[in-house]
């Protein structure tokens, strides 16, 4: 599937946050599942998601091999607006912003493999260097659109200027 790349600029964002560790294979019932608990944190304090779930990729590297071995390090999420503590297992902070990588992949989660392989090739063919790990923007909601091929993935990849 052919990808455009494109340089952004992240704004910092608040976000609740859940960390953990998977195997690839139970990667996308494990995050359902934390991303549930992350709603149910939220809920718990009055509070609410300020924007699409996430999960940020800490096992990646730019010349990790794909799909990298397990165990897979995860920490999935959601943005929120209003101020709140966080509680373990839960964190509350700053995702930094800065000059960001960013394509979107339009089809089914197994397809992100194909899209990672992509940005790492863009990203070393331009000399660019990654300043984060990269993270999955969840711009579809499995429950409202339930025709996979139409899910849209954001793949952001944190990059220094």
């Amino acid at each position: 599937m052919p990808y455009e790349v494109e340089i952004i600029t992240r704004p910092v964002r608040r976000v609740a946050t859940l960390a953990f560790e998977t195997e690839p294979d139970d990667a996308i019932f494990e995050v359902e599942s934390a991303l549930s608990s992350v709603w149910s944190f939220l809920v718990e304090h009055n509070s609410a998601p300020a924007g699409n779930p996430f999960s940020i990729n800490h096992h990646l590297e730019l010349d990790s091999i794909l799909p990298p071995p397990a165990p897979w390090r995860l920490e999935v999420g959601f943005p929120v607006a209003e101020e709140l503590a966080g509680e373990a297992p839960f964190q509350v902070r700053d995702l930094p912003g800065g000059p960001t990588a960013r394509l979107i992949h339009v089809g089914d989660y197994s397809g992100l493999v194909e899209a990672y392989m992509f940005l790492q090739a863009w990203l070393e063919a331009g000399g660019h260097e990654v300043s984060g790990p990269p993270r999955d923007i969840y711009r579809s909601d499995p429950v409202a659109v339930p025709d996979s091929s139409q899910w849209r993935t954001e793949i952001q990849w944190p990059i220094q200027t």
